[in-house]
């Protein structure tokens, strides 16, 4: 028996005289409270509205193709601006970005006929890739059940979602996309970033590229530019024992779970994630203080991980 499951059972029955005596809906209730305190659970999955035990979905009507896309509701847009306005200009800028980084490596949006967007939230960077998407597939996923919800009633079409989990599995078969991008997601994967390189690698045909941004050694030196920033208090305010970018670190992480905080070195990361593609280029300040980085899968050239 796992630590887990021991640490869940304890808990669940330390008061068997009272257990006894509840409900069927109570003692249910009981076992979600266990569950979602567990961190290597809660983590996993953000399901929508995670304290209801009934909820709907309107029938609604379909998106009508060539109207304007609408503007998620503020709770949706994860601190991506203060305004409606400046939500959807840092979508545009990030996808700019993109388009520049690719432009600069010979590649193109245009080129590819299978686009993935990996955490894609509300599809603030999706969104303007509208244009793209009669003739390809553009697929978002996210661990969060609220924002693909949201995104299947008010951008499909174009474009396609899935929920998934932060368990490395993407639910596409291999070979499928073109371009794989993710926006601040290995920012916080701390304990399965090599898996979910693995997994990327999977659904990338022979020669597509992967998009991803990271916290380096870059982004702490604007940080101690910008002290104001929220970020540079949660980073710069570690206790001494805590301070690792004063170290000679590889990779380090603040906190677990969906809310850790992750900064590589570089040397560290063309090092270990060269061993499962390519390193195209590095770009510092491409994502606001993130640094882009792009990979090529191996176009056969190479049969496994070096």
């Amino acid at each position: 028996m796992t630590n887990l499951v021991k640490r869940t059972v304890h808990q669940l029955f330390r008061a068997p005289g009272n257990l006894m005596i509840e409900s069927a809906s109570q003692f249910v209730a009981r076992v979600q409270r266990v569950i979602r305190r567990d961190v290597s659970l809660a983590s996993r999955f953000i399901p929508h509205r995670p304290a209801e035990r009934a909820w709907a979905v309107p029938l609604g009507a379909p998106p009508v193709e060539g109207a304007p896309l609408p503007v998620p509701p503020p709770e949706l847009w994860l601190d991506y601006g203060k305004t409606a306005d400046a939500y959807l200009a840092s979508g545009r800028r990030d996808v700019e970005a993109l388009e520049r980084i690719l432009g600069a490596a010979g590649g193109s949006l245009e080129a590819c006929r299978r686009i993935l967007d990996l955490g894609c939230g509300a599809g603030r960077m999706l969104r303007w890739l509208a244009e793209l998407a009669g003739a390809r597939e553009v697929w978002g996923t996210d661990v969060s059940g609220s924002h693909v919800l949201w995104c299947q009633q008010h951008l499909s079409p174009p474009f396609r979602f899935a929920t998934t989990t932060s368990c490395p599995h993407l639910p596409f078969e291999d070979g499928y996309f073109d371009l794989v991008y993710a926006g601040s997601v290995f920012t916080h994967i701390v304990d399965l970033a090599e898996a979910w390189l693995l997994e990327i690698r999977r659904v990338l045909r022979p020669g597509g590229l992967a998009y991803l941004t990271v916290h380096d050694r870059h982004t702490i030196a604007l940080l101690e530019r910008n002290p104001h920033r929220p970020l540079a208090q949660m980073v710069l305010g570690q206790p001494p024992e805590r301070q690792y970018w004063r170290s000679d670190f590889g990779m380090f992480t603040l906190g677990r779970g969906l809310g850790a905080l992750v900064f590589y070195d570089e040397r560290f990361l063309r090092r270990h994630w060269g061993r499962f593609f390519d390193v195209v280029s590095t770009t510092p300040e491409a994502y606001d203080l993130q640094t882009a980085v792009l990979l090529a899968k191996p176009d056969g050239s190479r049969a496994g991980p070096a």
